[in-house]
């Protein structure tokens, strides 16, 4: 397992509270899962982000899906950097909050040189 997919598990174990959470909520198919607007989505998406990374899948995943996460990727960061630099609450908190968190070898804040955990 890399080092990706062991953060993530980190990041989201202290959310799992039972059978009922995501991953039993999910209703999967061989091209869809659908997640039900009464379920945790959050934690029924990280579980994919989880078993996709992991290999669940298999290693055949078409280059037009990693075209999408790329898209995806940069759209999202150019989100943060415009929420940041507009000074906008939410992202300025998470932000500041990352920075409780450093990290030698963890990825770099938005507009920063420090280092954080990358989960933050």
């Amino acid at each position: 397992m890399n080092i990706a997919v062991q953060s993530f598990r980190r990041t989201i174990s202290p959310f799992r509270l039972g059978p009922t959470m995501a991953s039993s909520r999910c209703l999967s198919s061989a091209t869809a899962t659908v997640l039900p607007r009464d379920s945790n989505q959050a934690l029924g998406i990280a579980q994919y982000a989880i078993d996709f990374l992991s290999g669940k899948y298999g290693d055949n995943i078409e280059k037009s899906v990693y075209d999408k996460v790329r898209l995806f990727h940069a759209d999202s960061v150019m989100c943060g950097i415009s929420a940041l630099a507009l000074r906008t609450n939410a992202p300025t908190v998470l932000r500041n909050e990352a920075f409780d968190y450093p990290s030698k070898k963890g990825a770099r804040v938005f507009g920063s040189l420090q280092r954080c955990h990358p989960e933050k």
